[in-house]
């Protein structure tokens, strides 16, 4: 007899055809993908004043038919130089271009600059930010996002963690700081100059700026400086200026929401479980089950708490690896025998024969929790507190006469 596919392999099926179909469809005529990619999205580096040093992109053409390209950068004429300014790339193809960097001027400070790579259909900015240090400086600088203040917006506030850590001899220094925000053109949009920090080994402080109401969005770099004893120790840090994100909810309202979707949750979970098992039968057996396995394990329990008053320590390690070897046969069976009657009962259920199902139940209960052929193992192994729990149970009420053979 062929066996029946459920109907629910039909609706999953079903939904994974609807789901490949909504995604080719989405994917090739109303997802936007990129013409071209560039890796890394930013290039920030440090060097010492006078110094060289090298880094790469990598530029990887998205179409389906070749590009011409054009990479130029918008300031650090000089300082930056590019090893190829134009270049084609067919379908699929990248090419890594070389950056290199040399300072001449010897000027300390953190300079913006962007690479910008365009094709006819296409263009994309990638900040640089590079500081250019005294080769002899005292402070290493960490600048971290404020939490409270990551959406950055016109007329809102920018917050910055400032961690400065002495590198050179730790005793208590005054240091001049000076406070920057430039776009990437090289204007000043905000400074603040002449500060005194007191720094001794290390000095965490922070930074709020209120932003101009008429800025516009885009890359910004807030950076440090500070001058201790004619030499310069620098940092950046790149933010984003766009819309401003509408709270809708507070904090106190958002937990709320979100424990109410919880039990919410839980609630049509429960609902759901309590509807899958609501078959009275099928739960009688269940308990019946329950109770048959658990009168076993306490025999088991019996013995093993009679093993282990013995003084001999390799005969006691014996019994006790004896009956748990045992044990796990015994539980293994009375598993196969409760997957059978489950599976009786079901097709007893879908026959509508309720009497039927009853009768049976009655019989499965009447059997008296029997632990098969492998009764008499356990009461070699340990017969006094075997005997205790037989006439335990025989006073309950239940079948008990095979333990005795």
């Amino acid at each position: 007899m062929k066996k029946k596919i459920p109907k629910s392999v039909y609706i999953i099926a079903g939904a994974i055809i609807l789901i490949t179909i909504f995604a080719f469809i989405y994917f090739n005529y109303f997802y936007e993908k990129e013409s071209f990619s560039v890796n890394p999205v930013l290039i920030k580096l440090n060097i010492p004043a006078g110094a060289e040093a090298v880094n790469t992109i990598k530029i990887t053409n998205n179409e389906k038919f070749s590009q011409n390209f054009k990479v130029y950068l918008n300031d650090l004429e000089g300082i930056v130089s590019i090893s190829e300014d134009e270049f084609s790339l067919g379908p699929k193809e990248s090419k890594e271009l070389k950056l290199s960097f040399k300072d001449d001027k010897y000027v300390a400070g953190v300079f913006p600059a962007k690479v910008i790579v365009e094709t006819s259909l296409f263009e994309k900015q990638i900040p640089i930010m590079l500081g250019i240090e005294d080769s002899n400086h005292v402070f290493a600088i960490i600048l971290e996002s404020i939490p409270k203040y990551r959406n950055v917006y016109p007329g809102g506030q920018l917050g910055v963690d400032i961690n400065i850590f002495d590198i050179k001899e730790h005793f208590l220094k005054e240091v001049k700081a000076d406070f920057y925000i430039k776009n990437f053109d090289d204007d000043v949009i905000y400074s603040d100059e002449g500060r005194t920090l007191i720094v001794d080994e290390k000095l965490t402080t922070f930074k709020i700026t209120d932003m101009p109401k008429d800025l516009d969005y885009g890359d910004y770099l807030f950076f440090v400086e500070l001058e201790y004893e004619g030499t310069k120790s620098v940092a950046g840090y790149l933010f984003n200026v766009g819309e401003e994100e509408k709270k809708l909810f507070s904090g106190d309202l958002k937990i709320f929401i979100i424990i109410m979707i919880v039990f919410v949750i839980g609630i049509v979970g429960l609902f759901f479980y309590f509807m899958k098992t609501r078959d009275e039968l099928l739960i009688q057996l269940r308990r019946q089950q329950s109770k048959e396995l658990e009168r076993n394990l306490v025999l088991f329990r019996g013995s093993r708490k009679q093993i282990q008053q013995i003084k001999d320590v390799r005969v006691r390690k014996k019994k006790l690896a004896k009956l748990g070897e045992l044990k796990k046969k015994i539980v293994k069976k009375i598993k196969i025998k409760q997957k059978l009657q489950t599976k009786e009962l079901k097709r007893l259920k879908k026959k509508g024969k309720k009497v039927d199902i009853k009768q049976k139940l009655k019989a499965w209960e009447n059997q008296g929790y029997k632990m098969f052929e492998t009764e008499k193992e356990v009461k070699k192994i340990s017969k006094n507190a075997l005997d205790k729990r037989i006439n335990k149970l025989k006073n309950q009420g239940y079948n008990t006469g095979f333990l005795k053979k």
